[in-house]
């Protein structure tokens, strides 16, 4: 038998609600999405449940902190991280947003951390090594020289290092230690 999630209760409970007021039959509600009676239903879901709103603060941009920190952890894949915010809204007892709405919002996350990394690293190559050159990817076995970290699967010793803020496998440190020594 199949595991029974939180959600897979509430699905019985709406199901039975929904035969209590006299729908047997749940494809009636295709439309629903377009009543305006849906509004209502999600302050009702609110309150009753103590689900906030998604566009609430302080929590949405707890919940975009979080995000951004996950994407900066390590290369994920953005369904991984997609996944990871639906489950993260429901333990935050966020009220979901639309689907397209945390596609966005994590495809934003994603490039506002890619850029973070792409800069540390240009800080880290210094002015007088050629932008053209491409960065040799190591092996994940391999940890960046004096940081201690260990690179993430395709990642380079030096974009590890801009990560956590340790050195390059040739030992220059990083734009953040060498400003911090």
């Amino acid at each position: 038998m199949p595991r029974r999630t939180w959600l897979d209760s509430k699905i019985d409970v709406f199901l039975e609600e929904l035969a209590a007021s006299g729908i047997d039959d749940p494809g009636v509600l295709a439309g629903y999405q377009d009543m305006p009676v849906r509004w209502r239903h999600t302050a009702e879901i609110r309150d009753r449940y103590g689900y906030r709103d998604f566009s609430a603060q302080p929590d949405r941009f707890a919940f975009t902190v979080w995000l951004y920190r996950q994407a900066w952890a390590g290369e994920v894949a953005p369904s991984v991280l997609f996944r990871a915010a639906h489950r993260q809204l429901l333990a935050r007892r966020i009220l979901l947003p639309g689907h397209s709405v945390l596609v966005r919002l994590v495809a934003t996350v994603r490039e506002r951390a890619t850029r973070r990394v792409h800069s540390r690293l240009a800080r880290a190559a210094g002015p007088d090594t050629p932008t053209t050159r491409p960065i040799a990817a190591s092996s994940t076995t391999c940890s960046a020289a004096g940081s201690g970290a260990t690179p993430s699967p395709g990642m380079s010793s030096t974009a590890s290092a801009a990560r956590s803020g340790g050195t390059t496998r040739s030992g220059r440190k990083t734009s953040s230690t060498a400003s911090a020594s």
